[in-house]
């Protein structure tokens, strides 16, 4: 069988029962958002592919280095952890111009720099398309993992749903800026949620980043914690931007919602009492943790299944306007 029938999420369950654990100084391998070792250093890696993940018809080297370390920094604040370092390695097209390579670093640089994050080393091979790994280390009093949470726990997300996809729709189809800027902004830029999540971790049960989409990671917590999660229709936060072109390109919302990926905002149940806002950035209570399994949406009363439909590397995007 070949992997596009599998899936991604199949092909990881997979490889997960094919590897064994043989080394006590592990305590979370494959099935998170980071591998965690014994005094709470927490690794994670993230590749990043020319024509796949980024698209030279509206990013330049700078903003890409920029994008791709917020999204390897955004596994860190998903299990609500500081980060040390980062390792870069290349596949580098030999075309590739000086001041190009030059300016992917700086993008790089400049996150880092505002997390306090060091880039100490990395690789470089010669490829045909630019193709970039990035892997980061950081630390965690108390990593926070998406298998914790609790019957009772309710449902909370950071910032707005869709959001970054609706940034990526936006440019690709030459769209006027002017008309979306804070999603152009999220997709270009997403800020990991690292302050906000080490400012929340002390009332978290569980954690994860949307980086898959809202249906997707709500099933990894669902799956793994081994509890059913509802979910309510009319407390999902969309903004206009996202409103207006699902609208406009006549794009089903619903499915929009809890398809699009790469919002890298912060998923978590919780029992204590929750901010409206924690450093400026909004959180909503959008569900409730239940016994049973599966992910259900409610919408006017009436009660639906929801199936992991978010981005999988091993099959085509859902949105090419």
């Amino acid at each position: 069988m070949k992997v596009k029938f599998l899936g991604e999420i199949k092909t990881i369950r997979m490889i997960r029962k094919l590897v064994e654990k043989r080394n006590k100084e592990i305590l979370v391998g494959i099935g998170d958002d980071c591998c965690v070792l014994k005094h709470g250093e927490i690794l994670t890696t993230d590749s990043f592919l020319e024509g796949v993940h980024f698209d030279f018809r509206y990013f330049d080297y700078k903003t890409l280095g920029e994008r791709i370390t917020c999204a390897t920094l955004s596994d860190i604040a998903a299990m609500a952890g500081k980060p040390i370092l980062i390792l870069v390695s290349l596949y580098l097209p030999k075309e590739t111009k000086k001041e190009e390579l030059i300016a992917l670093y700086q993008g790089i640089e400049k996150i880092s720099e505002r997390f306090n994050c060091e880039v100490a080393g990395g690789d470089i091979v010669a490829a045909k398309k630019l193709g970039i790994t990035l892997t980061a280390l950081g630390k965690s009093e108390k990593p926070i993992r998406r298998n914790s949470a609790r019957i009772g726990d309710k449902v909370f997300l950071t910032g707005y749903l869709g959001l970054a996809e609706t940034g990526r729709i936006a440019l690709l189809n030459s769209f006027p800026r002017n008309q979306f800027p804070k999603a152009i902004s999220r997709h270009l830029r997403p800020l990991p949620r690292i302050f906000e999540a080490l400012k929340l971790r002390k009332r978290m049960n569980s954690l994860i980043d949307t980086s898959d989409g809202l249906s997707t990671d709500l099933s990894h917590i669902a799956k793994e914690s081994r509890v059913r999660i509802k979910i309510f229709w009319e407390r999902l936060p969309v903004s206009e931007e996202t409103r207006r072109l699902c609208r406009e390109k006549k794009i089903d919302l619903a499915n929009f919602l809890f398809s699009a990926g790469e919002d890298f905002e912060l998923l978590f149940t919780a029992q204590g009492k929750i901010p409206k806002k924690v450093m400026g950035l909004k959180i909503t209570e959008i569900g409730i943790c239940e016994k049973g399994e599966g992910v259900f949406w409610e919408r006017e009363g009436k009660e639906y299944p929801l199936l992991p439909t978010g981005y999988d590397h091993l099959t085509p995007r859902k949105y090419s306007l």
